[in-house]
């Protein structure tokens, strides 16, 4: 049973999660929307699709998770791991697991998308890259929830103090008992832990950083042709823009990954840090990238603008318009 304090620490720490919330919801449902009028899929707005349920989905996952930390719902009342608990944290990792590799994603479209390359391979790849990074979106949906459903088997482990295991409480009074949340025994904890921390974290930021970092560098290529009045280049103005997004969700990314880590470095030297600071990277995380996915695609920025009538946003063409159209 929860307290007053604990109730109300959990709505103070529910309020900024849940901010984040009506953003990626507006996102995800414009962006339906657009999809469903255009009677296309580009590969972009099906990558704003899988970010923003994947974050609707993650500040879900993160109010249950603290709910039943909240209430101590972890276990059932007969010492057995509760399956509730299991599904929420299954939920809640395979959340943040598709959403980040959808902006690993995204940086590899537009990657291949922007940058010129000379070898043949390179300009097969950039013809097919929306059909490839639409395939990879719905296979790493497939591989999350393949990887991570070893979460569903989590089981409440019993231990005595002096080391010995216990199959349930039963025993002398006066017996001390810890207990651990551990795997299915057939599963290789230590394995099975850095493989999905690897997909988690150090795989997508292999990804990321590359192109990324070559979208930089061909923006700054783009402007210094620019500068030698090489009119044959286009407008900088959507470079500018996409290479704005693509470092931004990167620098977004990054620092949750840092938020978080306070956590288990605070475990590892034994000063535990609540829990409570992974929550609030996962709230920094979902309201930055809703923002800059609004703020970088023109159709959800003017439909935002217009409020609540809903009117389509005046367009007018231009060539800048039309290249930053293609690219968002």
């Amino acid at each position: 049973m929860a307290s007053g304090s604990d109730v109300s620490e959990l709505a103070m720490m529910s309020m900024p999660l849940w901010a984040g919330v009506p953003l990626n919801i507006y996102n995800l449902l414009l962006t339906l929307l657009q999809l469903w009028r255009s009677r296309k899929a580009p590969v972009v707005n099906a990558v704003v699709c899988s970010i923003s349920l994947s974050n609707v989905l993650l500040s879900l996952s993160c109010f249950l998770l603290m709910l039943l930390v909240s209430t101590s719902a972890m276990a059932t009342r007969d010492g057995q791991m509760n399956p509730i608990f299991s599904a929420v944290l299954f939920l809640w990792l395979a959340s943040c697991c598709v959403s980040f590799w959808s902006i690993a994603w995204l940086n590899v479209f537009y990657c291949v998308k922007v940058v010129s390359f000379s070898m043949e391979c390179f300009g097969a790849l950039k013809r097919n890259i929306s059909s490839l990074v639409g395939a990879a979106l719905l296979l790493t949906f497939v591989v999350s929830c393949l990887l991570l459903s070893p979460f569903l088997t989590l089981r409440l482990v019993i231990y005595r103090l002096n080391g010995t295991h216990a199959t349930n409480a039963s025993g002398p009074q006066n017996a001390s008992y810890s207990a651990v949340i551990d795997f299915a025994p057939w599963i290789n904890t230590t394995l099975y832990t850095a493989t999905f921390i690897c997909l988690l974290c150090p795989l997508p930021l292999m990804v990321m950083l590359p192109t990324s970092l070559r979208l930089v560098v061909h923006l700054c290529q783009h402007t210094l042709a620019l500068r030698k009045n090489q009119t044959q280049c286009q407008s900088s103005a959507s470079y500018l823009q996409v290479c704005k997004l693509t470092v931004s969700l990167v620098g977004v990314y990054i620092t949750t990954l840092l938020i978080v880590s306070f956590f288990f470095i605070s475990h590892l030297q034994g000063d535990k840090i609540s829990y409570h600071i992974v929550m609030v990277g996962c709230t920094f995380y979902c309201m930055s990238t809703a923002g800059l996915l609004t703020a970088s695609n023109r159709h959800l920025k003017d439909r935002l603008r217009c409020g609540p009538c809903w009117k389509d946003p005046s367009e007018p063409a231009s060539k800048g318009q039309s290249r930053e159209t293609v690219l968002t």
